[in-house]
């Protein structure tokens, strides 16, 4: 039991950070359109929808980590796939997630 606790308190952790990775998303958003870039974009609409799918699977995602709920690891692990992309801090985080996400737990020796 005792090896469990580390990955509870590890999976919160990530669950934290999607929901900060989320609001760093809206932000940089915000900062796209206030610049003008969004303009040029030949389908906005393309843009637009990928973002909110993607905010909306972070903070759902992260909140649900943080509750402790095991059933979101695959979206988790595909969210953490995601994040590899955006280099540098969602390149950190993926890695980090991924690597939660993914180890074995160990097993007790006799």
């Amino acid at each position: 039991m005792a090896e469990q606790a580390p990955a509870r308190d590890n999976q919160r952790v990530l669950g934290t950070l999607f929901l900060v990775w989320s609001v760093i998303q809206l932000a940089v958003t915000g900062w796209l359109v206030r610049s003008g870039w969004i303009g040029e974009l030949r389908y906005p609409v393309i843009f637009w929808g990928a973002t909110a799918v993607l905010v909306l699977a972070y903070v759902l995602v992260g909140l649900e980590l943080r509750a402790g709920e095991p059933k979101v690891r695959s979206l988790a692990i595909l969210l953490s796939v995601f994040a590899l992309f955006s280099f540098p801090l969602g390149t950190a985080m993926g890695a980090w997630g991924l690597y939660v996400l993914l180890r074995r737990a160990r097993q007790p020796q006799a």
